[in-house]
């Protein structure tokens, strides 16, 4: 896994999450308990490659969900080893296609087994990410299920809800499944200002032209009739354009560096054209979005969808620093 930090134009700390495996986070001397933004973006499915019957559908795009001033240091209370430091666990499974980032915060350690602190789950993977595309269907998109994070109550506390925003990730678009033809286009990720578009679906009789991915962050869906990438919402990512016969799928595009603030949320990919040279289906933009299906040729590829991440963004607490003024 990776973590990168970046100071903002308004001041404001933000730290970008990516990558595999299990990583401890480690918080800022100057994290700030309340006023905090935690993004989880889901990753977007793969798009499936075509075969000789079938064309590829595409993969739907990831889920976006934030919650806000979450007093994410207070709640985690698994001490680093090297500074004695509070921490937080973020993991990720194998294959950030079909899963993606989350975030375990231990709200303590409970008395009466104190060897098995309960975590409290950000994002559950299996609901924010874009499924992969299964031969000619569209993958789903990445759901907005979840109404808020509950840490639980105890003996002496009731329990505290958070708030979170949550918009689904869009479908991917479906091949065609009783002719050889082109492939869908991949569903657009979800961000802080909307759902993500659909990717175009090919049930028309222009067989030979890749379906449009969907554009993200509230953007709209892919063509269902030509080759045209959905807009994209406000500093996401517009969907990439489907390939014309024996024409690999255009990728979706990423997201944008809006104002003071980062918002990751690409187009998802375009469906390769149909034909008889090698194709790819288009790649999802970042973060999260689906891949376009292959064509429906056999040596055909399919699109990948991009990672997840989680992003966690902060105002960090002013230092204080003791001046001495000695008069003599």
């Amino acid at each position: 896994m990776a973590q990168t930090v970046t100071t903002l134009a308004n001041g404001d700390k933000q730290i970008i999450i990516t990558g595999e495996g299990d990583q401890s986070f480690t918080f800022p001397n100057d994290w700030n308990d309340n006023v905090n933004k935690i993004e989880a973006y889901g990753a977007g499915g793969n798009g499936v490659a075509g075969l000789s019957s079938r064309s590829g559908g595409g993969g739907g795009g990831g889920a976006y969900h934030s919650v806000s001033n979450f007093p994410l240091k207070l709640y985690s209370e698994t001490p680093n080893p090297v500074d004695g430091q509070k921490v937080a666990l973020i993991s990720s499974n194998f294959d950030l296609r079909t899963r993606g980032l989350w975030l375990y915060i231990y709200q303590g350690v409970d008395e009466t087994d104190p060897e098995s602190p309960q975590p409290i789950y950000l994002s559950e993977v299996p609901l924010i990410n874009g499924q992969p595309a299964v031969a000619g269907a569209g993958g789903s998109g990445g759901s907005a299920s979840s109404s808020g994070i509950s840490v639980g109550a105890t003996a002496t506390t009731s329990a505290a809800t958070y708030t979170t925003v949550q918009f689904a990730g869009g479908a991917g678009g479906n091949g065609r499944t009783n002719t050889a033809a082109a492939g869908g286009g991949g569903g657009g990720a979800a961000g802080p200002n909307g759902a993500g578009g659909a990717g175009g679906t090919n049930t028309a009789t222009l067989g030979t032209t890749g379906r449009g991915g969907g554009g993200g962050n509230g953007g709209t869906a892919g063509s269902g009739t030509s080759a045209t990438g959905g807009t994209a919402g406000t500093g996401a990512g517009a969907g990439g354009n489907g390939g014309a016969a024996s024409t690999s799928g255009s990728a979706g595009g990423a997201g944008a560096n809006v104002a003071s603030s980062y918002v990751f949320s690409g187009g998802g990919g375009g469906g390769a054209g149909d034909g008889t040279g090698t194709t790819v289906g288009g790649a999802g933009g970042l973060y999260g979005a689906g891949g376009g299906g292959g064509a429906s040729s056999v040596i055909s590829t399919g699109g990948l969808g991009s990672i997840g991440a989680l992003i966690i963004t902060y105002t960090p607490i002013a230092t204080t620093v003791n001046k001495f003024l000695l008069m003599f």
